[in-house]
């Protein structure tokens, strides 16, 4: 991130230092983070891995140097479990107030990493997904291993079934029965079910196009 740093001789970043650091998802001036996927070389989606979460951390840091509050721009189908919950951690302790803005879809951690904004606001074609999720595992493990690893997920599974419950009326083992299944939720429903605050109204409408007679 050290060629996004660069500022001019006035103290104002760079026109192409501005242009980098919204290519990486930050935005300074509105102090707006964008917080979507990455990709593999071939193209095809990955979603939030390590190199998202690096870059979200970074772009934290940066958004540190000056007090205000912050708006993170959120559409994402999930990712890793690990990479999402250190990205929910890294929201809950920024110094400054982040309000979480859902512009297309907030799918499996996604929509843990949702429940970190101080307001958690949807579009209203959104769409929010919720799930136990699937984690692989290698055939060449022992039987130690294996039972290693089924504790480790259950862990993860009820650390996330908890982090829905702080947020909603709804208990943990309501958040797992719902979780069994994919689950996917129109914008309205995730506010019914405490997973948002309000939805994001269109702020223009278009008119009707009269019938010609």
């Amino acid at each position: 991130m050290s060629q996004v740093n660069g500022k001019a001789k006035n103290g104002r970043r760079t026109l192409k230092s501005i242009e980098q650091l919204f290519e990486y998802g930050l935005d300074l001036k509105t102090r707006t983070v964008f917080l979507g996927s990455s990709y593999d070389e071939a193209g095809k989606e990955i979603g939030i891995d390590n190199r998202v979460t690096e870059t979200l951390i970074k772009n934290l840091h940066l958004l540190r140097e000056k007090r205000g509050n912050i708006r993170l721009v959120l559409n994402s189908p999930g990712g890793y479990v690990e990479s999402g919950i250190a990205i929910y951690d890294a929201i809950r302790t920024f110094p400054y107030n982040t309000d979480i803005e859902v512009c297309g879809e907030a799918s499996s951690m996604a929509s843990v990493i949702l429940q970190a904004g101080r307001r958690r606001l949807l579009h209203q074609n959104a769409v929010v997904m919720i799930h136990d999720g699937t984690v692989g595992t290698d055939g060449e493990q022992s039987t130690i291993d294996r039972i290693s690893q089924a504790k480790f997920m259950e862990y993860e599974l009820q650390r996330m079934y908890d982090i829905y419950a702080s947020r909603s009326s709804l208990t943990s083992e309501e958040w797992r029965e719902k979780c069994r299944h994919d689950t996917y939720l129109t914008a309205k429903e995730a506010v019914d079910l405490g997973l948002a605050d309000e939805i994001i109204r269109p702020k223009h409408a278009f008119s009707k196009q009269s019938k010609k007679k």
